[in-house]
């Protein structure tokens, strides 16, 4: 994970996202190891949100958007895509849910 995207996350004080940041950086450096084209076009986009965001180049309404978005590709990706690219979908999409959109998200103030 980018350094200045670590920091960020390292940064939320709120204690809701205390108990979540470790397992939350864990998911984000898991998803370099997912192997097919479609898994690692999604990480590339939601490394690019959190870099934007930590950068404050888009604000948490804007960054909620780019996730609700993120997530429908990975539903639709669950129900059209191919059996190999489905599983990995569907933990991306699961562990985005629970720990970004859940998680992350009601942390950011603002």
């Amino acid at each position: 994970m980018d350094e200045k995207v670590s920091n960020f996350i390292n940064d939320i004080k709120d204690d809701s996202f205390a108990v979540l940041r470790g397992e939350f950086v864990t998911f984000v450096d898991g998803l370099k190891d997912q192997a097919d084209d479609f898994s690692k076009l999604q990480r590339v986009k939601l490394e690019k949100y959190l870099l934007q965001l930590a950068n404050r180049e888009i604000t948490k309404q804007q960054f909620d958007d780019a996730m609700s978005d993120l997530k429908t590709v990975l539903d639709m990706e669950i129900t059209l895509g191919k059996v190999k690219t489905k599983a990995s979908a569907q933990r991306m999409r699961d562990g985005m849910v629970r720990l970004v959109i859940n998680g992350l998200i009601k942390a950011i103030p603002g």
